[in-house]
């Protein structure tokens, strides 16, 4: 029959929602539930994608259907199945019986409103919006049923391990992408990698958690969203010096170049790619070119001394030209993790915190 999958019916299937704490509980606390959660080991988390639910099924005769989370004014879940015909290869080569969640989204223009601009469109206008511009895509993040067995009383764990299976079967293409899931002190830094580099967050669901359609299970999921980006303060120490060489591709119009015969920096626009004077002259970075610092140390006190934590580059020219003005000055920065030797892994500078002093940043923000 339409939709049915081991004597379920997956088109009719509700989807299942994600606890998120409520509005009345302090951040220390939200920070707390999840951290706790986090480091039990007993969690797995995968990034949640910004954009619109969708549940695709193939039932036991091979009918596919692409569904949304919401029913439409009839009481029907929309098939746009057809609206989406870059995903087909991967559906028709799925096996017969299998019922697969994921997020449709646009990788430039994350939004459940921006996908509902093309998804909400007649099939043709969607197809012709999405070869205009970008097209839909699609992130696996769970699997309902597989091969014509329901993996409704599956436990999580191995519903993800099984998507791992899918993903090394099917692979990633352009279009469609496997969630890949990760628990324990790994889960923590990559929430970390995903938050500090712009993403929305991430789901984590207890290991022996069943797939619950139509309710929001409080004890076995949680979302998590900026609660836990992870901010230091840090004292400026100093600064490295800048990278010599530059690598970039912009090689063809690059202004700033050394020339080993005069041991100088050559006049910007003022080079060719032959030899000067018998010597060669090689492409320099603008701040090696310019001799301002390359990046700025940043350090924590811990027992009565500043120790460098890292450096950060990302910051203006200016505080790369004068460097030495920004000396003992508070800043606060993230990263995307802390390294098991205390060590920020890619630190970014958020901005200045001119409201503490240089003492009040100690070696227990890393232990927090």
């Amino acid at each position: 029959m339409l939709g049915y999958i081991d004597s379920i019916d997956f088109k009719e299937l509700e989807a299942m929602k994600y606890y998120a704490p409520p509005a009345s509980w302090s951040e220390e606390k939200r920070r707390t539930n999840a951290i706790d959660k986090i480091f039990s080991g007993d969690w797995y988390g995968a990034r949640k994608m910004d954009g619109f639910f969708a549940k695709f099924v193939k039932d036991e005769d091979g009918n596919m259907m692409l569904f949304s989370r919401s029913r439409g004014v009839d009481g029907q879940f929309a098939n746009k199945f057809e609206w989406v015909p870059q995903l087909h290869p991967l559906f028709e080569g799925l096996p017969n019986g299998t019922c697969l969640l994921g997020e449709l989204y646009l990788p430039s223009k994350p939004g459940s409103r921006n996908v509902q601009t093309i998804m909400g469109c007649l099939k043709d206008k969607a197809i012709a919006r999405q070869e205009k511009g970008e097209k839909i895509n699609f992130y696996i993040f769970d699997v309902l049923a597989n091969n014509g067995k329901s993996w409704l009383r599956t436990r999580a764990a191995d519903r993800f391990d099984a998507l791992n299976e899918y993903a090394r079967a099917y692979g990633e293409a352009t279009y469609w992408q496997w969630a890949r899931y990760f628990t324990g002190e790994e889960l923590w830094n990559k929430l970390q990698i995903i938050l500090n580099t712009g993403g929305e967050g991430m789901v984590i669901t207890y290991k022996d958690a069943i797939y619950e359609p139509g309710k929001r299970p409080s004890k076995t999921t949680l979302k998590i969203k900026m609660e836990l980006r992870q901010t230091i303060d840090c004292v400026v120490l100093g600064a490295n010096e800048p990278t010599y060489m530059y690598t970039g591709k912009d090689i063809d119009s690059w202004e700033y170049w050394f020339d080993h015969a005069l041991n100088k920096p050559l006049e910007r626009g003022n080079h060719s790619s032959e030899a000067l004077h018998g010597a060669p002259i090689d492409p320099v970075t603008k701040a090696y070119w310019n001799g301002w610092a390359g990046s700025i140390k940043i350090g924590l006190w811990k027992d009565g001394r500043l120790v460098q934590i890292g450096s950060v580059s990302g910051v203006t020219e200016e505080i790369l030209q004068n460097w030495r003005d920004y000396v003992g000055r508070v800043c606060e920065v993230t990263a995307m993790e802390i390294t098991p030797d205390k060590a920020l892994r890619h630190p970014k500078f958020l901005g200045w915190r001119d409201d503490k002093t240089s003492e009040e940043c100690g070696w227990e923000q890393l232990e927090q």
